[in-house]
């Protein structure tokens, strides 16, 4: 086998998806037109990115640039590897695989950089056919509810030949998969079983419905005990050999935050924010058709009015990594909430740490929707859900929806009960008990 028939394997999958996926056909292939079209991603982003003409021969000329990178592929054989969106994460997940299964893995694929080593002639071929594709797919966008996904499909069938062209000439056998919940991730695991690669998919702790309710993959790691009953909800659009336990990605970096016997009774209430304010003015696109804005506006605001009637508590804004990824970000961020927290007793954590070092200054942290509170509920703190509106159970069947409060009625009475416990009698009452550090299991 070489570069031409990993090409050739590629575009007939991915006819096979264009051609049933339009029809809805209820099997692998449908699903994994369903989440290219409808499953989220954070790739295609911007005011204009739905009515944008002119997205498929942009995303055309980002495809063929990388197909004519020259990066020059180490001599690498390694049967097992892992494959993440971009090369700043070698060293979180190469650390979470080897706390997990022991595993050291030298040598890493990612996305963003992806070394291929093709010839000019399979580089020529590779042109000839995502130009093809690429006329095919820009006749379409005229029909498409949303253009900028089918340009951006053009680029990930790209990454995709590239990724598994590297898997032959290292002669990979097993894929661990950091990436699957971008949209394009059925396509993958297609692709990884017509080259008898074994496609290990591992989630954040965050809920199945945000990014796996359509899978293909050979294993799917349960990171979070929640996971499991939401599996039992989609399984029925998911072509999965194997699941396995393990405890969350992030759970190695934690073990210095483990709540000892110190208490926490600091009469401070911690905001862990998604950022919703930027993501809005960024023109992001949001989970729950952009519904998740609005469980934020409407926690902050239940927060806003829980503080003015029990103004002896302050406020910790706990912001998210992208509100301080620039000093005037971080300012623009420090003013939003001054301001809309105005006449109450707030602070702003600015002091370039992680929200997981700054548990045991507050009492209980409030967030809409963040996996956050899992690390936190894996130190032994306490936390609460507040995803104000929200319709749908984000953890249903499972005893971490215990801790999700959906109306400003409850909001009050949950917050205050919670406040009103220590931390023991918190995991015991609200039966948490699976998602704390002595707990979860640190082997398969």
């Amino acid at each position: 086998m070489n570069a031409l028939i990993i090409v050739l394997k590629a575009i007939w999958i991915f006819v096979k998806v264009f051609c049933f996926g339009v029809f809805k056909v209820n099997n692998s292939l449908g699903w994994t037109w369903k989440k290219w079209m409808q499953g989220h991603t954070f790739r295609t982003t911007g005011q204009n990115s739905k009515t944008d003409i002119m997205a498929v021969p942009r995303y055309w000329v980002r495809a063929v640039k990388k197909i004519f990178d020259n990066r020059n592929l180490p001599v690498v054989h390694q049967e097992e590897m892992i494959y993440c969106q971009a090369s700043s994460q070698e060293a979180q997940f190469s650390n979470y695989l080897k706390a997990v299964t022991g595993k050291d893995l030298k040598f890493l694929i990612y996305r963003d950089y992806t070394p291929h080593g093709m010839g000019i002639l399979n580089k020529l071929l590779l042109f000839l056919l995502v130009s093809l594709v690429a006329i095919v797919l820009f006749i379409s966008s005229f029909f498409a509810q949303h253009k900028s996904r089918l340009g951006l499909m053009l680029l990930q069938w790209v990454e995709n030949v590239l990724l598994f062209n590297v898997c032959f000439r290292w002669g990979v056998q097993k894929l661990y998969f950091f990436g699957g919940y971008e949209n394009d991730s059925c396509f993958t695991g297609l692709l990884a079983r017509s080259m008898n690669v074994h496609l290990v998919t591992v989630p954040s702790a965050n809920p199945i419905r945000n990014f796996y309710q359509q899978v293909v993959t050979d294993t799917f790691v349960i990171t979070a005990d929640f996971q499991n009953a939401e599996y039992e909800k989609y399984q029925h659009q998911w072509l999965c050999g194997h699941l396995e336990q393990w405890p969350f990605i992030e759970f190695s970096k934690l073990t210095p935050y483990l709540k000892g016997d110190k208490s926490t009774d600091k009469k401070a209430i911690g905001f862990l924010s998604r950022g919703a304010w930027l993501r809005k003015k960024r023109a992001v696109h949001a989970q729950n058709n952009n519904r998740d804005f609005e469980y934020e506006e409407r926690c902050m605001n239940a927060l806003r009015n829980f503080l003015k009637a029990h103004s002896s508590y302050t406020l910790v804004i706990l912001p998210h990594p992208m509100e301080c990824h620039k000093p005037e970000l971080k300012q623009e961020a420090i003013a939003y909430y001054n301001d809309y927290f105005s006449g109450l007793k707030i602070v702003f954590y600015d002091k370039g740490l992680k929200s997981y070092q700054c548990f045991s200054d507050v009492d209980v942290t409030v967030t809409a929707i963040s996996s956050a509170n899992i690390e936190r509920l894996y130190c032994g703190y306490k936390a609460v859900f507040a995803p104000l509106g929200a319709e749908m159970e984000f953890f249903s069947g499972s005893t971490l929806d215990n801790i999700v409060c959906r109306t400003e009625e409850n909001f009050d009475k949950m917050l205050s009960d919670i406040l009103s416990k220590n931390e023991e009698e918190f995991f015991q009452y609200y039966q948490l008990q699976p998602y704390r550090f002595d707990s979860i299991r640190t082997q398969r």
